[in-house]
């Protein structure tokens, strides 16, 4: 009889254990830039409704300084996040979204804001 050939390999017993590591790893690797996208996209939009919390309470007119930074800010943070730098996006959003708050607290120090002044109602009405 002739001897019969190995028609298959053979996988070392730690081989398996190694692969699904790797798997494992691979599969982490993958799904850590979405949440970096998601943390990103969050800070971005806290920012955002922290600017038009400042600005409701006129603090482009009462805090320039703070408003303007955090508007700067928030524009650069935009523009890292298209460029998909998303760590720094983050950073540049929170510290927009720190002048914001301090804008808003600013302007709200100096006092409620003053309602704009209505035309009497005689001089409201069309003249025939």
């Amino acid at each position: 009889m002739a001897e019969r050939a190995e028609c298959c390999y053979r996988i070392p017993v730690g081989t398996l254990s190694r692969l699904a590591a790797l798997a494992a790893a691979v599969l982490v690797a993958n799904a850590l830039p979405a949440c970096v996208t998601a943390s990103s996209t969050a800070a971005v939009a806290e920012a955002d409704e922290a600017l038009v919390a400042a600005r409701d309470v006129g603090a482009e007119a009462r805090a320039p300084y703070l408003w303007w930074s955090a508007r700067a800010y928030l524009d650069e943070a935009r523009a890292l996040h298209g460029r998909a730098e998303y760590g720094s996006a983050t950073r540049f959003a929170r510290r927009a979204a720190r002048y914001a708050e301090d804008a808003r607290a600013a302007a709200l120090a100096l006092g409620p804001l003053a309602e704009p002044a209505t035309a009497p109602a005689s001089q409201a009405e069309p003249r025939p």
